[in-house]
């Protein structure tokens, strides 16, 4: 079911992208039907672990947004690189389609493949959808990991009589899950200074061990689209209380629009970057 679930993902996406690109030229050769619009660069640090991590992270990000003729739907590019605090790396690569059916809120789609360099290459994929409104959005992400458990530790202790035995291994293992979010702006959308805040739940487990339902609130401050500062408090069984600050600083390069539904395409999918790692033991005995 995850593999067809996969590929089908994967057959919208290159459909979608398939039909800008087949769409035959109108008014001029030179101006395609899915035409290149903004680029937003970010810089942004995130300090202390969070759920599935342990170590603050440096973050280099790059959004790409192309635009088809007719305006009302847009496809992106996303890319991510994360150094943690502990040295090791992940990284992101996504992409997605948005539209806007009212002119006055944006749903979209997306897909990405996610990495993590811990003891192990660690892969997954993610899938989400979103709708973006002026003042109130909704986003929701399920994460599928492709990767198998890496062994840490093995032990076997069979020095027993009648042939018994007892195997034990630590294991470090990447968790599948989901999480939603609803949103809220708190001021008018066309200040300068933004203040917004989102919450919802989130669950982590599989065929693990042990198995993480929790929740997650943040708060940010944006000054002019350019500079960031957020708050996260997220608790759960398995990471209790994890407690993170953000800044970020945003680049935004090409077009400029009036359009409010036009803005809305370029927001950031908010979505979690790092794989969701766990450590746990497996026993196996014949008694």
């Amino acid at each position: 079911m995850r593999i067809f679930l996969i590929f089908f993902l994967v057959f919208l996406f290159i459909k979608v992208f398939a039909e800008d690109f087949q769409e035959k030229e109108v008014v001029n050769r030179n101006e395609t039907m899915f035409k290149p619009c903004t680029a937003v660069l970010g810089l942004k640090h995130i300090e202390n672990g969070g759920v599935g991590y342990n170590h603050g992270y440096t973050t280099m990000q790059s959004r790409f947004f192309f635009e088809r003729h007719h305006e009302k739907v847009c496809s992106f590019i996303d890319l991510r690189y994360h150094i943690l605090n502990d040295d090791t790396q992940a990284s992101n690569i996504g992409v997605g389609v948005r539209f806007s059916p009212k002119l006055k809120y944006v749903c979209g789609l997306n897909i990405y493949y996610d990495f993590r360099d811990k003891n192990h290459h660690f892969h997954q994929i993610g899938i989400g959808a979103e709708f973006i409104g002026e003042r109130f959005d909704i986003r929701v992400n399920g994460y599928i990991p492709v990767s198998n458990e890496k062994i840490l530790d093995y032990c076997r202790y069979d020095k027993y009589l009648a042939g018994y035995y007892l195997e034990r291994k630590k294991i470090e293992a990447p968790l599948e899950g989901f999480d939603l979010e609803i949103g809220r702006l708190l001021n008018h959308p066309n200040s300068n200074i933004n203040i917004y805040t989102a919450a919802g739940p989130y669950y982590y487990g599989g065929d693990v061990c042990r198995k993480s339902f929790g929740g997650r609130i943040r708060f940010n401050t944006s000054f002019y689209k350019f500079f960031l500062i957020e708050g996260i408090v997220s608790f759960d069984s398995i990471f209790k209380t994890r407690v993170q600050g953000l800044i970020k600083i945003n680049i935004p390069l090409g077009c400029k629009t009036k359009k409010r539904y036009k803005d809305l395409f370029s927001r950031e999918v908010r979505r979690h970057e790092i794989i969701v790692l766990d450590k746990f033991c497996k026993w196996k005995y014949n008694y």
